[in-house]
């Protein structure tokens, strides 16, 4: 006698929406974590937000200044350069962009340097040192900002590797109108940054929104279920008992 069949029970499908999770983004403001009421320029900020550098004015004095949160959440702040208004004679921003002009030729220097190094020559070590020193600093794509008070000239380097580029952009386009009205009027006018950050902001508010609209479209993942089976003990057949005459 064969057992009964096992039934099964199959579920249905599943549809599984995947969603990326969403990150929070909380930039830092210098001027938050120093001391006094000061209106902010922003000329830095690295693309996670964590760090970032400033001119600070408050109405007497104008100062350079830094803050950084660690990895705990702490944030340090850092005085680059104080000095008065009267102080401040000029300023000027420089891109050096012939770094990236010449970058061939930074990374020839380093191949000739190595050959030359292997060939025991004492002006390989030389050239290699001079060619990783330039191609290192085209890498950091650096600008330079220097203030000039009556104490001298005060060269600060600020690199847009690692930052948020179009946000630095955004800041070095509009650095000369702030400096000029803030040397003329003793204002720190930062209307023309402001301005030119609202757009910037909104158009990527704009990218985001398509992107989540996009993902909302993304059709779902379809993830079978197994099949949950019912287990049944089957009927064993019952013996008979057959009489043996000896």
């Amino acid at each position: 006698m064969q057992p009964d069949p096992v039934p099964t029970l199959v579920q249905p499908e599943m549809a599984v929406h995947v969603h990326e999770p969403a990150l929070v983004f909380n930039p830092i403001s210098v001027a938050e974590h120093v001391e006094g009421e000061f209106t902010e320029y922003l000329l830095r900020r690295t693309k996670n937000g964590e760090a970032a550098i400033s001119i600070l004015e408050d109405g007497e004095l104008i100062q350079v200044s830094s803050a950084k949160r660690d990895k705990e959440g702490t944030i340090h702040s850092q005085q680059h350069l104080m000095v008065k208004k009267e102080a401040l004679l000029g300023v000027s921003h420089k891109k050096l962009d012939w770094l990236d002009k010449y970058r061939v030729g930074w990374w020839s220097m380093v191949a000739g340097g190595i050959g030359l190094s292997v060939m025991s020559n004492p002006i390989g070590a030389f050239l290699l040192a001079g060619g990783l020193f330039l191609s290192a600093w085209q890498i950091a794509d650096p600008e330079l900002l220097i203030l000039e008070t009556s104490t001298g000239k005060h060269p600060l380097y600020l690199n847009r590797m690692g930052s948020d580029r179009d946000l630095m952009k955004c800041s070095m386009d509009h650095l000369s109108n702030a400096m000029k009205s803030l040397l003329k009027t003793g204002e720190l006018d930062c209307s023309g940054y402001e301005e030119a950050v609202k757009v910037l902001m909104a158009e990527r508010a704009l990218i985001i929104q398509n992107q989540a609209e996009a993902a909302l479209e993304t059709p779902s993942f379809i993830i079978p279920q197994q099949s949950a089976v019912q287990e049944i003990q089957p009927t064993q057949p019952i013996a008979e008992e057959i009489a043996i005459t000896p």
